[in-house]
């Protein structure tokens, strides 16, 4: 692919390379190379979520290298930037509706809370599974 047609590229495939990248659990990523995807497919959440953030990581290297450090660095500085605007937007929102919807908020922190409940739920049976070989449970 010519690096004209990859630069107008650039913005979109960055964001969503990056966003895969920002994945926690990176640091599993390393037992996954070589091996072959269907395998990977069939391991945890967590292991899955790795071996994408470490692919995206090894694409946005050769993307940096392909088009170049300084045409890269700034597309990168664009994508960071709106993602941080879209934040702040967000959480501008969220307060916002704290004070002029008070029974929305609540309903959307009670449901906050049922996921993180869910959330420890799943991190405690991926570890008796990595322990013990109990097949997962499906939340």
């Amino acid at each position: 692919m010519p690096v004209e047609s990859l630069q107008e590229l650039l913005v979109p495939m960055l964001h969503l390379l990056i966003r895969a990248k920002s994945n926690r659990g990176t640091t599993q990523a390393e037992k996954f190379i070589g091996v072959p995807f269907e395998q990977v497919v069939l391991g945890t959440p967590g292991e899955r979520n790795a071996y994408i953030a470490m692919i995206a990581n090894s694409t946005l290297d050769a993307i940096e290298k392909k088009v170049g450090g300084d045409i890269f660095r700034a597309a990168q500085r664009e994508v960071k930037s709106a993602v941080g605007q879209r934040r702040q937007e967000r959480k501008v929102n969220r307060r916002a509706q704290l004070i002029s919807n008070p029974a929305v908020a609540a309903k959307r922190k009670t449901t906050e809370n049922q996921r993180k409940g869910l959330k420890k739920k799943r991190r405690l049976d991926e570890q008796l599974h990595a322990k013990t070989g109990r097949p997962l449970k499906n939340y």
